[in-house]
């Protein structure tokens, strides 16, 4: 599926509202998948039910905030976790059929003291999709001339009969470059 093609303009208006969003709801929103619209980043009205005690581990700041792939799906890494090393975050795809949703990233990082480069790896799973399917992403990351990406290789499992095992499974890659 090709992805729609949106204004440049339009998709960094939309990346800011899903972030203030975010930085707003985000503990309340930690272990719910949560369907959102445009509509509703535009005009906020929903307050979600409080969550879980807030992470208190603090994220590098060179990979904590958005990121975006050539795909134009995105995620968000919280700049906290509940420990060294984990990443919590949303991850939104406009590919497949994952809908308009924001799905739980969760995952890990190394902790060499470098904030500008190691590696990395988490995972999403699609609940509610039409096959109940998982993406693990890992990979590096990178800073060059001031900006940062991150360099990955996934693999995505869709749930299926037996028979059918050999077409469950897809690998791919991907590259993410920070948006802010």
């Amino acid at each position: 599926m090709e992805p729609k093609e949106e204004s440049k303009e339009r998709v960094d208006l939309m990346m800011d509202k899903l972030h203030a969003y975010l930085e707003k709801n985000f503990v309340a929103l930690i272990g719910r998948t949560v369907e959102i619209s445009i509509d509703e980043l535009e005009n906020p009205q929903f307050v979600p039910a409080p969550g879980p005690n807030p992470p208190t581990y603090k994220v590098p700041a060179t990979l904590a905030g958005f990121w975006i792939n050539d795909l134009r799906s995105q995620m968000y890494i919280h700049s906290a976790s509940f420990s060294e090393g984990h990443i919590i975050g949303k991850y939104y795809s406009p590919v497949g059929k994952a809908g308009f949703k924001l799905y739980d990233l969760n995952g890990s990082y190394d902790t060499n003291g470098d904030e500008k480069k190691g590696t990395l790896g988490w995972t999403v799973q699609w609940l509610k999709t039409e096959n109940n399917s998982n993406t693990s992403w890992s990979g590096q990351r990178y800073e060059k001339e001031g900006d940062f990406f991150i360099y990955t290789t996934w693999i995505l499992v869709a749930q299926k009969d037996l028979s059918d095992s050999w077409g469950s499974t897809r690998i791919g890659m991907d590259k993410f470059r920070k948006v802010c």
